[in-house]
């Protein structure tokens, strides 16, 4: 799936925290982590080039996307 980013679009992104998106799913700020290494879950560094550290943000359409997934419904196996 192909994203247009626009100013417009910008309006809509909500972005959470690690800790934030882990208070969500009910689980530990490392079990985020490794679910964003795992390739699992995708995530947005906001930080600017050269700092020294990352400031690691999860869109919450991706977060939403991930909790649909992991959805398990009666009768599909699943």
């Amino acid at each position: 799936m192909t994203v247009i980013w626009t100013p417009d679009s910008a309006k809509s992104v909500r972005l959470h925290t690690m800790p934030g998106a882990a208070g969500l799913l009910g689980c530990s700020e490392d079990h985020v982590y490794r679910l964003v290494a795992a390739g699992v879950l995708p995530a947005v560094d906001i930080a600017v080039p050269g700092a020294r550290r990352s400031k690691t943000r999860i869109r919450d359409d991706d977060l939403c996307t991930y909790i649909e997934a992991k959805t398990r419904r009666a009768g599909n196996g699943t």
